[in-house]
């Protein structure tokens, strides 16, 4: 299942999750995330110092938790004409 969040680079460098891995921090679609990004995006910067903030698709199970917590640093690796692979999938499976 592919699910949408907000990420941000840590002191270490590495991409990461804004929010605890837990299904009510992930969005359906994009868009939603891109709201909560709206939403989230000054308090999270100018209170607490995040970096970098941005929503990236990431691979979840079946519970809505994400398979993994860190990110590629770009995700050049993953984008493909401006999406990535698991935007693609998201797509097929809607």
């Amino acid at each position: 299942m592919i699910q949408f969040t907000l990420t941000h680079l840590g002191k270490d460098g590495l991409r990461t999750l804004v929010f605890a891995n837990q299904g009510r921090n992930f969005y359906s679609t994009r868009e939603a995330a891109e709201i909560a990004l709206g939403l989230f995006e000054r308090d999270l910067t100018v209170k607490l110092g995040f970096q970098a903030i941005e929503v990236r698709a990431v691979e979840c199970w079946d519970n809505g938790d994400a398979k993994g917590i860190y990110f590629d640093t770009p995700a050049e690796s993953e984008v493909l004409h401006g999406q990535s692979q698991y935007e693609d999938a998201a797509k097929n499976q809607r």
